[in-house]
C-alpha cells in the first residue's frame, strides 16, 4: 500500500470512539479516505482493496465479518450535530453520519463487498473540505497497535503547526476512552507509555508533561 494520506474535518476528532477496537479504527479512517478520494457520497469497496487499505491480514473471514459487524454498529451511532444561536433561539440538532453502512459477504465468506453511504450533514467533515482539517498517513495509523496511540497520533496531528496539544482531565478521559476503574497509575502505564513508545518516531522530541494542580495532594487537571 502506497502512503494514502487521510484528510478530514476537524470537528470529527471531537468524537470518542471509546469502545472501538485498533482493527475498526484502521477500517473507518480507510473509508473516510475513500470517500474523500472519491469525492462522492457512497462509495464501493471490494474485501480486498479495503483489506489492504486498513493493512489487515485477515485470521479469517469469519474474524474480518465479525469487526465489520462491529464497525457498522459504531457507525451506525455515530452523529453529527451542531450548536448555534440563531435570532434569540439557541439550537442543538442532531443528525446520523451514514445513511447505510452494508456488508455483503457471498454464503461462503469468499469476498465481500461494502456499500458506505454518508448523509449531507457529513459531506463537510469529509468530501467538502476547504479549512479546518486533519492530514494523517494511514499507512503510520494503521501500524500502530494501541487504540490510545491511535487517538494520540489523529489529535497531535491535528495541532502539529501549534506543536502541542493541551487537555483538561475529563476532556482528555472521554476522547481516549479511559476506564473509570483507571487510577493515575493504570493511565501512566496503560495509555501514556504506550503512547510515548509508539509516537516517538512520528513527532520530534515528544513529550507528555501532566499538568499539577497546586493544592493539596498535587492532583492532576
Amino acid at each position: 500500500m502506497s502512503n494514502e494520506v487521510v484528510k478530514y474535518h476537524n470537528d470529527l476528532n471531537r468524537i470518542s470512539m471509546r469502545d472501538w477496537s485498533a482493527e475498526e479504527m484502521n477500517f473507518f479512517f480507510s473509508i473516510v479516505w475513500a470517500i474523500k478520494n472519491q469525492g462522492t457520497k457512497c462509495v464501493k469497496l471490494k474485501r480486498d482493496d479495503l483489506s489492504q487499505l486498513a493493512e489487515y491480514s485477515r485470521k479469517s473471514n469469519l474474524e474480518m465479518k465479525t469487526i465489520l459487524k462491529r464497525l457498522g454498529n459504531h457507525m451506525y451511532q455515530m452523529h453529527w450535530y451542531r450548536e448555534e444561536s440563531k435570532n434569540g433561539r439557541y439550537i442543538l440538532e442532531f443528525a446520523p453520519m451514514f445513511t447505510r453502512a452494508r456488508f455483503e459477504w457471498t454464503e461462503d465468506l469468499s469476498d465481500m463487498t461494502a456499500f458506505i453511504e454518508v448523509t449531507d450533514e457529513f459531506k463537510y467533515l469529509v468530501i467538502d473540505l476547504s479549512a479546518n482539517f486533519t492530514s494523517l498517513e494511514l499507512k503510520q495509523f494503521t501500524q500502530l497497535k494501541s487504540t490510545y496511540s491511535k487517538t494520540a497520533y489523529r489529535l497531535l496531528k491535528q495541532f502539529r503547526s501549534k506543536g502541542y496539544r493541551e487537555f483538561d482531565l475529563e476532556e482528555f478521559k472521554l476522547l481516549f476512552g479511559i476506564p473509570k476503574s483507571y487510577r493515575a497509575t493504570n493511565v501512566q502505564k496503560r495509555v501514556l507509555e504506550p503512547i510515548q513508545k509508539e509516537l516517538k518516531d512520528y513527532f520530534l522530541n515528544l513529550e507528555i508533561n501532566p499538568v499539577k494542580k497546586r493544592t493539596h495532594g498535587n492532583p492532576i487537571i
